[in-house]
Order: C-alpha cells, then sequence, then structure tokens
C-alpha cells in the first residue's frame, strides 16, 4: 500500500471490461466495444483514500490477467476490494480467490443471484446459470465464509422472488444485498420490459425492508435504510440523502475513463494519460460538482453511492431503524424520508 495519503473519495467501481458470457435482461454490456486500458500500471495510480472498490464488468472472471490487476488496485489503495460475478464460472472463481487469498486481506465475492432456477435462467437468459451459480457459491464458501455475499438486483421478471432467494442466502449463511434496475447513460441499459412497474418493485422493496430489518445489527439496519431508500426512489424519484459523487465516490471504465458515477455520462479524465491528482483537481470534476447532491438529474439510490452516504450519518439511519422497527410492528408502511404534508 503506498505509504501516502490523498484527500480524496472512499468509494470506486472499477470495470474492467465490458466483455461477458451473458446477455443479461437487465444490462447490454456483452454487446459493447470494449477498450481495456486497465493495466496494473494504470490500476496503481487508484488514489489510497480509497476504502471499498467494486472490480466489475462485464464479467470480470474473463480476464487472463485478473488477479495481478486485482493485486494492483489493492496495492494501491488497501481498500475492501468485492469482485462481482455473474457465477458462471466456478472453477476459475475458486482459482481466482486461492491466488489472491494471501495478497489482498479481506477479500470479497459478490454472486449474482436474481431469483429461483426458472427466473434466474430467465433474467441471465442461459438455462444452467442458476445451478452454476449455486456451484459458485459452494465452492467460495470455504473459502471465503461471510466475505462472501449473494447479489440480488430487482428486475420485472422477478419482483416477487426476493423471500426466495433471501431464504435460500440464509441456508448457506450468506448476506445478501439489493440493487433496483437502473439506467446509465453511458454504462449499463437494460432491455425492453426490465424495469419494474411501480407496484412490483415497491413490493420487492417492502419484503426487503422487514427482511433486514429482522437483522438486530448495524448492518442490518443500514441494509434497510437502502432498502426504504430505494422506495423513495420508487415513490418520489429522490435519494433520502443527497449523493456526493465526484467527492466521495467516482466510477472507472475500461478505457480507464473516470466519471463522476456509472450513471451520468460526463467524463472527468482519463486514468491512463493522467495521475489522479489531475483529474481530482481538475477543472471539469470542479465544474460538474454545482450538478451533484440535491442538483443532480439522476437521483439514483445505488449501493456504490448510497454507502458513503449511509456511513456519513450513522444517528440518521439508527433512529430510522429503530423507528421502522415500530412500524412494521404497527403495519405501517416506511421510506427512508419522512413524507412529506
Amino acid at each position: 500500500m503506498s505509504p501516502t495519503t490523498h484527500k480524496g473519495p472512499a468509494d470506486a467501481v472499477v470495470a474492467l471490461t465490458y466483455r461477458c458470457n451473458l446477455r443479461c435482461l437487465t444490462c447490454d454490456l456483452a454487446e459493447r466495444e470494449t477498450d481495456e486500458r486497465l493495466t496494473p500500471e494504470t490500476l496503481r495510480k487508484l488514489p489510497a483514500s480509497l476504502k471499498f472498490v467494486n472490480v466489475t464488468g462485464g464479467e470480470p472472471l474473463l480476464l487472463a490477467d485478473l488477479v495481478p490487476r486485482v493485486r494492483a488496485i489493492y496495492d494501491a489503495t488497501g481498500a475492501r476490494i468485492t469482485i462481482s460475478t455473474n457465477g458462471t464460472l466456478p472453477e476459475r472463481a475458486e482459482e481466482v480467490v486461492r491466488r489472491l487469498s494471501g495478497d489482498v486481506p479481506g477479500l470479497h465475492v459478490a454472486v449474482s443471484l436474481d431469483g429461483l432456477e426458472a427466473t434466474h435462467d430467465q433474467v441471465r437468459q442461459a438455462p444452467g446459470s442458476f445451478k452454476k451459480a449455486l456451484e459458485t457459491v459452494g465452492r467460495l464458501a470455504p473459502l471465503l465464509g461471510p466475505d462472501l455475499h449473494l447479489a440480488f438486483t430487482i428486475s420485472a421478471a422477478n419482483a416477487d422472488e426476493f423471500d426466495g432467494v433471501a431464504k435460500l442466502a440464509a441456508e448457506y449463511r450468506l448476506p445478501l444485498s439489493l440493487a433496483l434496475t437502473h439506467t446509465s447513460e453511458h454504462y449499463f441499459k437494460p432491455r425492453e420490459g426490465a424495469v419494474p412497474g411501480r407496484e412490483a418493485a415497491l413490493r420487492a422493496v417492502d419484503a426487503a425492508t422487514r427482511y433486514y430489518l429482522r437483522r438486530f445489527t448495524p448492518g442490518g439496519a443500514a441494509r434497510a435504510y437502502f432498502a426504504a431508500g430505494l422506495r423513495d426512489i420508487v415513490v418520489r424519484r429522490r435519494r433520502p440523502i443527497p449523493c456526493r459523487a465526484g467527492e466521495r465516490f467516482f466510477y472507472l471504465d475500461p478505457a480507464a475513463d473516470v466519471y463522476l458515477c456509472n450513471v451520468r455520462a460526463e467524463k472527468v479524465g482519463n486514468l491512463y494519460r493522467e495521475s489522479f491528482d489531475e483529474i481530482w483537481e481538475g477543472d471539469a470534476r470542479r465544474a460538474l460538482l454545482a450538478t451533484t447532491g440535491r442538483a443532480c438529474p439522476a437521483q439514483c439510490w445505488m449501493v456504490c453511492t448510497a454507502r458513503t452516504a449511509i456511513m456519513d450519518h450513522p444517528l440518521r439511519v439508527g433512529c430510522w431503524a429503530a423507528a421502522a422497527y415500530v412500524r412494521t410492528l404497527l403495519g405501517l408502511p416506511f421510506g427512508a424520508r419522512r413524507p412529506r404534508p
């Protein structure tokens, strides 16, 4: 890890490739061209301020040199690294985890599971992908323990299957993360009909919130708050806590282009050609900061930008969780913000 510290972002999503072996309903990346410039040398330019890095794609396990790239990220940042995978390459997943186990402390892996077998295979457009995902989980669970988790993305196809996936997560004794199908100006775009309708989305979000509230831990409270924040997005199109993308978060694409986030399309620099300091202190990023936070037109609520927002407001989240638990006992609805009169 670099001996210096950088006053900069704490969280980043790093897409190493847009290559993928699936054609999922919620994403069109497999049809994109991918210009891959994120070599280990470029990745060592990442700032030491980072605490969380999501290594994703496409499907990162398709990369023959994934291990040295992940090592370079850790050497530069010392961050908690999560590798996100669709779970269809179980042997490769086990190989990568074993090779990184001594070099990247606290390595996490997130395996996407978008419903029970028929639904998951439908969303992934690949018969047998559910069985492959469970095989990946079976191989990695003994190696990672709670540092392995399942990831469920609410879509039109699976909005009523959160409880089934949650039951599977409990059987495997694994954490379960949540997302809502979003669209991006420059990154992931769901296929027609993949975005859930309002009522279906709310059923899934409320099921998830109740599930997380039953876990009386700080992590459970944070996940419940995140899930309830998705209700605010569906109902009010407004984040419960303003976004600080471009301050606490950035997105890095395979071509080494740096964006404020993985939803908005404005580039602020290129890590292949510039240092991170030059990008972060540059005019392009500074000019865009006036359009972030409450002024941001996107108003998305994704783990990548919500995590630091939640961590920055522990008292708010704790008080909300306590009140929400009481509201669930009374059968009342809950959101992450107070309803406006």
